[in-house]
């Protein structure tokens, strides 16, 4: 069953080599007990770690039924230490942190708690199961550690001095167990007590210097059993064994655990922290974007401009240079029109052709231009407005908005001409929403508007009859007030379909057909014939435009559209009310965004660095229980198991501190930002982010702990064991 065949050993020093064993020749029969005797250091502990696939020889072969056993892999050398060698170490080798019960099922390969029991009452330690091994006896300790080599029923009992730490009593207790077990399989005990071999031994072989005797090593016996290789079947250990062994040794380290817990979880915290406040930042600014990008346009007019001085160039500090006061004059063209309508951007486009509208109260007085805009689309409405009282959404071309300010007020001079105040009222007045909802104003045309004398027209003076004969009636059917009063002020806003439909009427009334047939200005004023008809809404190319858009980003599109036109023909100059504002705001999310990134990679290199010296710690000072585990068919995917499992556990606690500390800082870090910004509930718990960071912390972890935890699955077992 079992041959050493020239088997050597040797250490290598620089140049030189130590010869540990030098051509070990050896057959063992399948049962009895065999003693090796040696002093120390001649060698016979290395035989046996050797034969027990612990420590792979230089020379020669390891023979187990006809095959060397280091000619297999890693897995199945795993298997042949589980459950063909069963190892009793002189000091016991035991794992102090675990009872009696587990550390003997440790390397059960499979699920047979009956027969653990069974062996615990054989070895009459049953009844201490229960008891952590550090509080047993010498004695105790030995048999547990017997108990544990035959858990799996192994084929050979391998022996490092069994009885070198026992008294004399406990000595012979043990050597007793032992030669029962060698009548059914083969017992391999080294020692140097010659009296003991010769008591127990039914073979003893003598080992001097790494040498043995030829006659001591070879046995011509035939009677060897043969066996069945298929009873040798490769099986993995539990994993809910390796779970409560993680589980276990954490336990154990209360102290180091609980520190590194609460420093693994401020890195979690930093993360919940910068990931909820960053989200919330991101969504003030959304918020933000739409109230400034999308309720100031970009505007283009047929202005006058002055030329730049190009302060760029590099003019000399001690020299005067002049001014350019050229101006340049805009022009928008039917082609800049339809360029600007062809742009792929979501935008909504407002034309002013020079013309206005004229809206007179039904206290026959005319309105003010300066409190009549026009709203750029329906939506617009919805997203930047509250509705105080009526309808917030104009559904027809007859219907109109009043906007009034933050504080509930208008103007009195608009009180006035919607005939719901009177100076000799006083201020302070409070007017009822229903005397204001419902309230007609009707529009006036031209045909109205006008009257004409001789060859030239002028507006009506007669105001009663201009209201009396005007068709066009609106109705206020709304207050709305700014979410965020960024215009400010007080406006009766109307629809465009009502600008289109005053213009396509104007389009053909009396003094527009008179313009366009003369050559002469038809207002008796001076004036281009071009001029004129845009003013009394009969022009064809906008004067004006306003563009607005909804992000920063489709800002940001539409200028380069708009300077990308320039470059290929004249220049037309536009207006960016909002340049600077929208400036700042990209620059305050450029920061937010840098410096919670930086936290992020902070928080994540502290927690590699933190989680990697500590497994890298757990691993050097468990360098003997590694080579335990390794040493009874724990394979190397298991000792990293067991780091990655006590690593995903100090992961959960640690996240689930963070998560408990993150609800608890809603409340002072929401006052803190408030106090200092005014922004309202910026640290809100989202579960997403949660759940994000839980699992960014469990991968940074398995990360982290990957490197020493593979670095300890391929330490060498007998240097584990001997602290070597």
């Amino acid at each position: 069953m079992l041959k050493i065949e020239n088997v050597s050993k040797y250490y290598e020093y620089g140049k030189n080599k130590k010869m540990i064993l030098e051509d070990i020749n050896i057959n063992f029969k399948d049962k009895g007990m065999v003693f090796i005797l040696g002093m120390s250091g001649s060698g016979k502990s290395t035989l046996l770690n050797i034969i027990a696939g612990n420590l792979k020889n230089d020379e020669g072969r390891v023979l187990y039924e006809g095959k060397d056993i280091f000619q297999y892999n890693d897995s199945w050398l795993d298997s042949y230490r589980n459950q063909v060698v069963g190892y009793i170490y002189q000091d016991y080798n035991l794992i102090e942190y675990m009872n009696v019960y587990d550390n003997v099922r440790i390397g059960l390969s499979n699920n047979d708690k009956e027969y653990v029991d069974t062996l615990l009452k054989q070895l009459d330690i049953y009844d201490k199961r229960n008891i952590t091994v550090d509080k047993l006896s010498g004695g105790e300790k030995q048999r547990v550690a017997i108990a544990r080599s035959l858990v799996n029923d192994p084929r050979i009992l391998l022996c490092d001095e069994p009885t070198g730490a026992l008294d004399e009593d406990n000595g012979i207790m043990v050597m007793d167990i032992l030669k029962k077990i060698s009548k059914n399989r083969l017992v391999i005990v080294v020692s140097h007590d010659k009296n003991l071999a010769n008591r127990y031994s039914d073979r003893i072989i003598n080992i001097h210097d790494g040498k043995i005797d030829d006659k001591e090593g070879m046995d011509n016996d035939n009677s060897l059993e043969v066996i069945d290789k298929s009873k040798f079947i490769k099986k993995k250990i539990s994993t809910r064994i390796i779970r409560k062994l993680a589980f276990l040794h954490v336990r154990e380290n209360k102290g180091r655990t609980i520190m590194t817990v609460l420093a693994l979880s401020l890195g979690i915290i930093s993360m919940l922290l910068v990931l909820s406040l960053s989200s919330n930042f991101n969504k003030e600014l959304n918020e933000l974007e739409n109230d400034i990008v999308g309720v100031f346009p970009v505007t283009i007019n047929n202005y006058e401009y002055m030329e730049d001085n190009d302060w760029d160039k590099g003019y000399d500090d001690d020299k005067i240079y002049i001014k350019n006061n050229d101006k340049y004059k805009n022009e928008i063209t039917d082609e800049y029109v339809s360029y600007i309508e062809g742009l792929g951007i979501d935008k909504t486009i407002n034309y002013n052709y020079g013309d206005r509208l004229y809206f007179i109260s039904d206290g026959k007085k005319f309105i003010d231009n300066s409190y009549i805009k026009m709203i750029p689309s329906r939506e617009y409405i919805d997203n930047n407005y509250k509705v105080i009282a009526g309808s917030g959404i104009v559904n027809e071309w007859n219907e109109v908005l009043l906007k009034i300010d933050s504080n509930n007020m208008i103007s009195s001079q608009l009180g006035e001409y919607l005939g719901i105040y009177d100076k000799s009222d006083g201020n302070g007045i409070g007017i009822d929403y229903d005397s204001i909802i419902g309230k007609k104003i009707r529009v006036v045309d031209n045909n109205n508007l006008y009257t004409k004398n001789g060859s030239y027209y002028y507006i009506n003076s007669d105001i009663d009859k201009m209201y009396n004969d005007s068709y066009i009636e609106v109705e206020i059917v709304g207050i709305i007030q700014e979410d965020d009063d960024n215009i400010g002020g007080d406006y009766i806003y109307y629809d465009k379909e009502l600008y289109d439909k005053i213009r396509n009427i104007n389009r053909s009334s009396d003094i527009v057909i008179s313009q366009v047939n003369s050559n002469n200005n038809v207002l008796g004023i001076e004036g281009d014939k071009n001029a004129t008809l845009s003013y009394i809404g009969g022009g064809n190319t906008p004067v004006g435009i306003e563009i607005y858009v909804d992000s920063l980003y489709d800002k940001k599109e539409l200028i380069e559209a708009l300077d990308k036109f320039n470059k290929n023909h004249d220049k037309i100059i536009y207006e960016d009310m909002m340049a600077s504002s929208i400036e700042i705001v990209r620059n305050f999310i450029g920061i937010i965004s840098i410096v919670l990134i930086i936290f992020s990679v902070v928080a994540i290199v502290v927690s590699l660095i933190m989680i990697g010296i500590i497994t890298s710690i757990r691993v050097l000072e468990r360098k003997k229980e590694i080579g335990i585990l390794r040493g009874i068919g724990i394979s190397k995917r298991n000792i990293r198991g067991i780091f990655n499992y006590e690593n995903g556990l100090i992961s959960l606690m640690s996240s689930l501190i963070g998560i408990l500390c993150l609800m608890g800082l809603v409340a002072p870090v929401n006052r803190i930002v408030y106090t200092t910004t005014k922004l309202e509930n910026m640290l809100v718990v989202d579960y997403k982010i949660i759940l994000v960071v839980v699992i960014i912390n469990m991968i940074i972890v398995r990360l982290a702990g990957s490197i020493p935890s593979r670095r300890a699955s391929k330490l060498d077992i007998t240097k584990c064991i001997y602290n070597r």
